[in-house]
């Protein structure tokens, strides 16, 4: 079924578009930077305006505030309660859609449509995030600190899905989807530079100095992977754009690297992968390189590229499983034996724990050595707990035990039916833009999210993988994305079955 499109971009001038945008920088940014002063509240006054104004601009440019979540900010000066400027962002959009839906029924109607198209073609998703939902508000039941648990329900699980949602009801164009994803990539990009400025300047709070001579940094976070778990997802997206233009032989049209934006993708990733090396983060330097493999090889489908991706790979698989000891046991970066005594604590509270598990951010709680039944302790078998180990971790450095300690069983299940649902929605997604106008385009954007997905799991093999908001964020703007470019496909597909069909009538 074809949906209208209601207050979308095509129905404002550019100007007024990149107005309202500017406006809502700049608006949330001198909030976030003045937010002390007694009139900082009107600056989101502004913000909710301009939402409302133009709300599918709004949801789009979301992905800029993800980083800041460690950055909580009183409503007021002087204000007790604090947030992160992504949770006012979040709350500011949800407020502007449910009121235009109560006082624009047009929209509403429209909306009502278009995601119920939505609903039908990615059903799976839908059950599966209603699992999730289900798995860890019962595992709130159970929590050994209910208050740090409900905090991170609300941060990691609530704002991410109703990001999820205002994803499904306006991103609905190919310049909705363009505008969400290039705003994922410049708020990764400032990201960048800000380690790479702590770096060059060796501005020491952002800096974890390793040595004398060797140093990571961490941008706006507050710990260096945590910076390196952005470039996972991000780094494939510039990569999958970009290679079509190594690869491809000239066109009628030209080289695509007389195309602008190849130059653009091309300038993003310097600073990406300067401050990637920076944060020295192993993890994601060997998910980043899989990624990089499976897309050569992708691309290229040359059987000279395949057999020298392959060795490369093997090459690199055969060192870092003969220096593994080396990687993880040098400063900065953990020993291999207190990951191992992580994971084998996190089974045994899963063993403890199988159906419901123990709530979200309920590691660190569970697993200190000073607490009662300390299961560190427990994993030791009665010896003392090392100096040299870090007694407050937040997860087991493992996705699937973080799933289900935080979540339980059915977290673990609605993980793995989510995973399953999103592949099955990009390998039929990508098939139906084959025969669209510049789908190339959308397909290069489905094969960039998929592999930002598949470096997080990689990297979530050994870290962190869901369990941060800005990591639960870009969760389900991949999620969203794939529906929406799902449901862009399908309609262009059918309004070119009609045309032609009219044609053949005329």
């Amino acid at each position: 079924m074809l949906v209208p499109d209601l207050t979308r971009s095509e129905k404002r001038s550019k100007s007024a578009t990149y107005l309202i945008g500017a406006g809502l920088c700049a608006s949330c940014a001198l909030f976030f930077f003045q937010h002390r002063s007694p009139a900082s509240l009107w600056l989101l006054v502004v913000a909710a305006l301009l939402a409302w104004l133009c709300l599918d601009l709004a949801v789009a440019l979301l992905p800029l505030t993800f980083p800041y979540y460690h950055d909580l900010l009183p409503l007021v000066a002087g204000g007790s309660r604090a947030f992160s400027l992504n949770e006012l962002g979040i709350c500011i959009c949800v407020g502007a859609a449910l009121l235009r839906f109560l006082l624009l029924p047009e929209e509403w109607q429209v909306t009502r449509v278009w995601v119920q198209n939505l609903l039908q073609q990615g059903r799976p998703m839908f059950l599966a995030a209603l699992l999730l939902l289900l798995g860890t508000s019962l595992a709130l039941l159970v929590s050994p600190d209910r208050p740090e648990s409900l905090h991170a329900y609300r941060q990691q699980i609530i704002e991410p899905l109703l990001y999820f949602l205002l994803v499904l009801c306006y991103i609905r164009t190919r310049a909705d989807v363009a505008r969400i994803c290039g705003s994922l990539i410049i708020s990764v990009v400032i990201a960048a530079c800000l380690g790479i400025a702590q770096g060059l300047f060796h501005i020491t709070t952002g800096l974890l100095i390793v040595s004398t001579t060797t140093f990571r940094v961490d941008g706006p976070y507050p710990g260096p992977n945590s910076l390196a778990f952005l470039f996972d997802r991000t780094l494939p997206i510039l990569l999958a754009l970009l290679l079509p233009g190594v690869f491809r032989r000239p066109t009628s049209r030209g080289s695509a690297w007389r195309d602008p934006l190849c130059w653009g993708y091309l300038v993003a990733l310097v600073p990406l992968v300067w401050a990637l090396y920076w944060t020295d983060s192993r993890g994601a330097e060997v998910a980043l390189l899989a990624v990089f493999l499976l897309l050569l090889i992708f691309e290229a489908r040359h059987r000279l590229v395949v057999l020298v991706a392959a060795g490369v790979g093997a090459i690199g698989m055969g060192l870092f499983w003969s220096r593994v000891i080396h990687l993880f046991n040098v400063p900065g970066h953990g020993l291999l034996s207190e990951r191992l005594l992580l994971w084998k604590a996190g089974w045994l509270m899963i063993r403890d724990s199988f159906w419901l598990g123990s709530g979200l951010n309920s590691f660190n709680t569970r697993y200190r050595p000073d607490e009662p039944r300390s299961y560190a302790l427990k994993a030791l078998n009665g010896q003392a707990f090392p100096a040299d180990y870090n007694s407050n971790l937040l997860h087991p450095h493992n996705f699937l035990l973080d799933f289900w300690i935080s979540s339980g069983l059915s977290g673990v299940l609605a993980l793995v039916w989510l995973l399953w649902a999103f592949v099955a929605i990009l390998v039929r997604t990508y098939r139906l833009c084959a025969g669209l106008r510049q789908g190339h385009v959308l397909q290069r954007l489905l094969i960039g999210i998929a592999g930002g997905m598949l470096a997080g799991l990689i990297h979530g093999l050994v870290d962190n993988f869901y369990f941060a908001p800005d990591l639960a964020m870009i969760f389900w703007l991949f999620m969203g994305v794939a529906l929406v470019v799902q449901n862009i496909a399908r309609r262009e597909q059918d309004a070119g079955t009609k045309d032609s069909s009219a044609q053949q009538q005329v």
